[in-house]
């Protein structure tokens, strides 16, 4: 389950601010069993995990 930037089509809940992330804007997310599991928003994740967004940005 690794961490990944996607433009889903439809519209998701970030996990850590609680706000919707609107369909096709850029946002991190990780999937389970091909289903999408948790979504956040790009600024949010890069607060949260700064180490991991920058892996997500090589």
């Amino acid at each position: 389950m690794a961490w990944q930037i996607e433009k889903n089509s439809e519209k998701k809940i970030c996990f850590i601010c609680g706000f919707a992330i609107q369909p096709y804007v850029p946002c991190v997310c990780r999937e389970e069993d091909e289903k999408v599991v948790e979504c956040a928003h790009l600024s949010c994740f890069k607060k949260q995990h700064p180490e991991e967004f920058e892996q997500l940005q090589k």
